[in-house]
């Protein structure tokens, strides 16, 4: 649907684009829950947030009084190994964790 959106294609613009907003109305639902610093995305959504439905979505959606300036929205820059690298980075830090060491030493 993307690539068909990205050709122009009336029908697939319009797909992406309700996805898109959706997309940015939870994204924004969960900046108000958690109030991160920035919001990283990957996978399909990468390619609906390239769709200028999400930014209008997006603003919108957000609380003004919450934050001066709306918290960033980026594409992740692993693609798709970032749930790899992510869960590799998990395991080597509780591997060399005071806990993690005292496991494989078996203390």
């Amino acid at each position: 649907m993307l690539t068909r959106a990205a050709r122009g294609e009336e029908d697939a613009v319009d797909a992406v684009g309700a996805v898109a907003t959706c997309l940015a109305r939870g994204v924004a639902g969960l900046v108000h829950v958690h109030d991160p610093d920035v919001v990283v995305l990957g996978g399909l959504a990468r390619g609906l947030r390239a769709s200028p439905a999400f930014d209008e979505a997006y603003e919108r959606a957000l609380m003004a009084f919450r934050r001066a300036d709306p918290v960033p929205v980026l594409d992740a820059v692993h693609g798709d190994d970032g749930a790899l690298r992510g869960a590799a980075a998990l395991a080597l830090d509780h591997a060399t964790s005071p806990e993690g060491l005292a496991e494989i030493c078996g203390d």
